[in-house]
C-alpha cells in the first residue's frame, strides 16, 4: 500500500473493511505528563520567588495521584516527565509512578 501524505491508512478506499478495523486498532498514542508544582509555571512574581516554593502548598501529590488513577481506570500508560524539584522532595511519587506501570523520563 502507497502512502500519501494527509490520508489516514485506516480510512482508504484501498483496504477492505477488516483491514481497516484491524488498522485503526494497531493505532498508538503517546501520553505525556508534566509533573510540576502550579507555582513552577506562574512566572517571575515576587511572591512566588524560588526561595518560597518550600513554603507554598504542594498540590503536586493529590493531583498526581488522581491522574494515576484515572489512568488506572483506564488502562492507560503514560510517561512521566518530573522536575528534579518534585523528585527531591517527594521521591515517593516517582515509585509511585514507577509502581503504577509507567514510565519517568
Amino acid at each position: 500500500m502507497t502512502r500519501t501524505a494527509g490520508v489516514d491508512p485506516a480510512s482508504s478506499a484501498t483496504l477492505s473493511p477488516s483491514n481497516r478495523t484491524t488498522a485503526r486498532r494497531a493505532r498508538a498514542n503517546a501520553l505525556t505528563v508534566d509533573v510540576e508544582e502550579w507555582f513552577h509555571i506562574c512566572g517571575p512574581l515576587p511572591e512566588l520567588a524560588r526561595e518560597r516554593w518550600p513554603t507554598l502548598v504542594s498540590r503536586v501529590l493529590l493531583t498526581t495521584r488522581l491522574l494515576l488513577e484515572d489512568l488506572d481506570r483506564t488502562g492507560t500508560r503514560a510517561t512521566f516527565f518530573v522536575l528534579g524539584w518534585v523528585a527531591e522532595r517527594y521521591p515517593e511519587l516517582v515509585a509511585e509512578i514507577i509502581a503504577a506501570g509507567h514510565e519517568v523520563g
